[in-house]
């Protein structure tokens, strides 16, 4: 009887090998189990702040853009004045994600600097560029990123520096921008006489998606009195960690008072054709009228800059930024 029972406890115990083996089982799950809800968790928050970093580009990217296409020209300005006055100066440093360009132009409105800001409502220069961590002495621009300088045209003091905090105080615009790169339309390759920027017709366009036309080279010497027709921005955001590239922002836009930094070649002529399209603005016929004493070139400038600058926001608008190249 009693070998009985010993026979069957034996029979229904676990042996020591098979507890291992279930100890062991037990754990492999479990460290499995762990690594698909760390993976799961890991992809998830890096997901949220891609998408977050994204969209905090793009809306970055959308005032840089309004900035552009407010760019701003004198009607009464000429091309061989003050070098680099009212145009535009790009300085070309490194490519793709390491690249810290530094664009700097004249422009109206709150784009960039805010409604509230004191210089919103005149003429104001702005520059852009890139700081690295640290590397300013700042510090308020200790984090890094995408920096924004501005000041206004005029009543400056005789001792103005833009390089001088005391006169111009740098903005941190969006930090974990780690790389700024600009390219301009080549002007060699602008339109041909009469063609106008920005009107989208057959006899009018440009050839954005053409890589050859595209120039990384500075925008400085005889044009830094001159306007491009196009810009080409693009932002490279910190990687949401170490594993991943920068995340790529790039948009393109027209600059609709380009036209107004090239006076022999858009004249009286083409500026008429133009007007003759836009005859029902009432802004563009208060200026055609005023043309008959005034160039061509300061004519249409009439109508693109003062009271037809909404002429720019909504054809701005209605190319989005001109091609996304996400």
């Amino acid at each position: 009887m009693d070998r009985e029972m010993t026979s069957r406890h034996r029979q229904s115990a676990f042996t020591l090998i098979e507890l291992i083996l279930s100890i062991s089982l037990l754990a492999v799950i479990t460290v499995t189990a762990y690594l698909c809800l760390s993976t799961a968790t890991r992809s998830w928050r890096v997901g949220v702040e891609a998408a977050d970093s994204v969209n905090h580009g793009d809306y970055i990217m959308e005032q840089i853009l309004m900035g552009l296409r407010s760019a701003y020209y004198p009607e009464v300005g000429t091309v061989d004045g003050s070098a680099g006055q009212y145009g535009m100066q790009l300085v070309n440093d490194g490519d793709e994600e390491s690249a810290r360009d530094s664009l700097t132009w004249v422009k109206l409105g709150s784009a960039l600097v805010g409604a509230d800001s004191e210089v919103a409502n005149t003429p104001h220069k702005v520059v852009l560029s890139i700081v690295g961590k640290g590397e300013s002495g700042n510090e308020e621009l200790d984090a890094g990123g995408l920096v924004l300088s501005s000041w206004r045209m005029s009543a400056l003091p005789e001792d103005f520096d833009p390089e001088d905090e005391n006169f111009v105080k740098p903005l941190l615009l969006m930090p974990g921008v780690v790389g700024l790169n600009f390219r301009v339309y080549n002007p060699k390759d602008n339109l041909e006489e009469g063609k106008l920027p920005g009107v989208e017709d057959e006899e009018s366009s440009f050839e954005l998606d053409d890589e050859k036309k595209w120039i990384d080279d500075d925008w400085t010497g005889d044009y830094t009195n001159r306007l491009p027709y196009a810009v080409e921005a693009t932002l490279y955001l910190e990687p949401p960690d170490d594993r991943s590239d920068p995340i790529k922002v790039q948009r393109v836009t027209t600059l609709p008072t380009a036209f107004l930094s090239w006076p022999e070649k858009f004249g009286k002529s083409s500026s008429n054709k133009n007007d003759g399209k836009n005859s029902g603005n009432n802004n563009g016929n208060n200026n055609r009228q005023r043309g008959d004493s005034q160039s061509g070139g300061q004519q249409r400038g009439d109508s693109r800059q003062g009271g037809g600058q909404r002429n720019e926001f909504r054809q701005g608008d209605s190319r989005r930024g001109g091609f996304r190249r996400d």
